[in-house]
């Protein structure tokens, strides 16, 4: 499989870290690596970046990982990318890989009845703050790792999407016209989608495994990533949304 990794990167001083570095080092395995960043890399990080990676692109920082992700696929061109099987788009958020991924890849090849797969999903809520004007947040694959394939990939309702997509201006509006939309938009034009991770046993306790039971995940599900925001979740976060356990 011809695969296209787009790997989002942002960082306010323009370094990319170990953490970045090691992913990024680990995907290109599987695939070529477009680095799109979200401001101005350092120039040590930039010629480690040109080194590993296809494509190094750093654009200014507005629209967030929406914004990256528009600016990159125009970059590329639909002529360019029919080249490819499957498009990555992922971003900095997750660290690792703990393990090979050579697993996650072929599991997911031996699917090929799935139009689209995500590293992991996220279930359905009731969030004012994520979930837009209707307040509801959909089950839906995370943003954080989304592999789409052909034919969707070369569909005109693929590019629409993204073409219609407005740039957000904050978190939150990424998360509820992205994130929460992309599964459901194109699971109603017919497409079949799963996780790579599962988690359905979990869904009535945890409405975001991956940040709820992290070590769960990477020791027993085989997860090769976790979240960055495992080390620095506001207690504020953990004190509203216990997830079954004790706050403390």
């Amino acid at each position: 499989m011809k695969r296209l990794i787009v790997y989002f990167h942002y960082d306010p001083l323009g370094q990319i870290d170990t953490a970045c570095r090691v992913a990024v080092e680990a995907m290109a395995h599987y695939g070529e690596v477009f680095f799109i960043s979200n401001g101005t890399l350092r120039p040590a990080d930039r010629a480690w970046a040109a080194s590993v990676t296809l494509t190094c692109r750093e654009r200014e920082n507005k629209g967030l990982d929406v914004g990256a992700y528009k600016e990159a696929l125009a970059a590329i061109g639909r002529g360019r990318l029919a080249r490819y099987d499957e498009l990555v788009l992922m971003n900095f958020t997750l660290a690792g890989p703990v393990c090979s991924l050579a697993s996650m890849f072929a599991a997911m090849e031996g699917r090929p009845e799935l139009a689209f797969w995500g590293l992991t999903r996220h279930y359905a809520m009731k969030s004012r703050r994520f979930g837009g004007r209707s307040g509801e947040v959909p089950e839906h694959l995370q943003s954080h790792f989304l592999a789409v394939r052909a034919p969707l990939l070369h569909s005109e309702d693929f590019w629409q999407y993204w073409q219609r997509m407005p740039l957000p201006k904050s978190y939150e509006e990424s998360i509820a016209n992205h994130e929460t939309r992309f599964t459901a938009h194109f699971a109603n034009l017919g497409c079949r989608w799963d996780s790579y991770v599962d988690t359905q046993d979990l869904r009535d306790v945890f409405v975001n495994p991956i940040m709820a039971c992290p070590r769960e995940l990477l020791a027993n599900r085989g997860c090769p990533f976790f979240k960055r925001r495992s080390f620095f979740t506001p207690y504020a976060d953990e004190l509203r949304r216990t997830d079954g356990t004790a706050a403390r």
